[in-house]
């Protein structure tokens, strides 16, 4: 938060200081609407390449397609572990016990590549939960919390299972408490105060 970074996603002072207040809000309107100009519409050649390509990967039978059916999904997103933490020792003592046992019975995934912008901490939540690229400038989760979103949790709940998206840290934080409720059939966030504590 008290980076340069930080300022200028969380807060618009920056802005302010350098257009003054209603050069702040100019330039937000600007952005805004550069923002909604700048989205172009695909072409019907476009659509159907697409749709082409989503109906023959339909037909392909995909390795392990189904092998974990009935079995617990847990995504845990550990702020700013490097991946290379993971089975590594120091001393020969694990960095990572616990994460090491977890990987030992579960599907590990270990090629991941960062993809986030602006958003950071929010931007890997949407692309994890989303499998979709975050936006370039700006987050997902200021500019595009109203939309309706097709979570891996919404596939998980139609398959029966039950979701939860829980978060330790301030419900406004990343403006979770408006997406965490979008993105599962059950969530919990912390309050301010509940929060101080740990």
């Amino acid at each position: 938060m008290r980076s340069g970074l930080g300022s200028r996603v969380f807060s618009e002072q920056h802005n302010a200081g350098r257009f003054g207040v209603l050069g702040a809000h100019w330039f937000d309107v600007v952005r805004t609407l550069a923002g909604a100009i700048g989205q172009r519409s695909l072409s019907a050649a476009e659509r159907a390449e697409i749709a082409a390509f989503f109906a023959e990967r339909d037909q392909a039978a995909l390795p392990g397609f189904g092998l974990a059916r009935g079995a617990n999904l847990l995504v845990i997103q550990a702020e700013a572990l490097q991946g290379w933490t993971i089975g590594a020792t120091v001393a020969g003592q694990e960095i990572t016990p616990f994460l090491n046992r977890l990987r030992a019975r579960a599907l590990y995934y270990g090629a991941v590549v960062d993809i986030t912008a602006q958003g950071m901490t929010s931007d890997a939540e949407y692309a994890i939960l989303n499998s979709q690229y975050p936006l370039g400038q700006g987050a997902v989760a200021f500019l595009r919390a109203g939309n309706r979103f097709e979570t891996v949790a919404h596939a998980l709940k139609a398959a029966g299972y039950a979701t939860l998206s829980a978060h330790p840290f301030k419900r406004g934080f990343w403006n979770r408490a408006t997406l965490h409720p979008a993105t599962a059939s059950t969530a919990r966030c912390s309050t301010a105060s509940s929060a101080r504590g740990r």
